[in-house]
């Protein structure tokens, strides 16, 4: 999907064709779901080592740290803003909002789903149907639709005057 809104531009001439498309898109975006929570676990996994490995660091130096004493708060508090560990956490934040994207779409897709069926039942009860009328039927049409246009434009004039 190039673009996020495409596939929700249904055309009600093609209802068969966004069938047959909304099992590809669920498919897609659930695969992609997939390896998005994948990459999520994968860098709350980095994170943590990163932060065990800051904490080894600051506990073996604490003086390069500039740290007076090592109690388990202060190197918490010390590995919490380290630098390594907070572009760790930038990342665990981005993989994190691309999973909440992807589990967007995807309830999107749900609600498509919804109006795709719910377009069905209107197109088998003909709510898109056009009048049908044999020739007679036709001018009769004509000729009201233009005896409402006059009367509307004789009633603008009207107000404007």
């Amino acid at each position: 999907m190039s673009d996020r809104n495409d596939v929700f531009e249904i055309d009600l001439t093609r209802l068969d064709y966004h069938w047959v498309d909304q099992v590809r898109c669920v498919l897609t975006q659930g695969d992609a779901l997939v390896d998005d929570k994948d990459s999520l676990r994968r860098a709350k996994a980095g994170l943590d080592v990163i932060k065990s490995e800051v904490a080894k660091k600051i506990r073996s130096d604490p003086e390069k740290y500039g740290l007076q004493k090592t109690t388990v708060d202060i190197i918490k508090d010390a590995v919490i803003v380290h630098p390594e560990v907070l572009a760790a956490q930038e990342l665990v934040f981005n993989e994190n909002y691309k999973v909440d994207m992807r589990q967007s779409m995807l309830n999107a897709l749900s609600d498509r789903k919804a109006a795709l069926e719910n377009l069905v039942k209107l197109h088998g009860q003909q709510y898109f149907a056009t009048p049908q009328t044999d020739e007679a039927g036709h001018e009769v049409l004509k000729e009201q639709s233009s005896s409402k246009l006059k009367a509307h434009l004789r009633k603008r004039r009207e107000q404007k005057d």
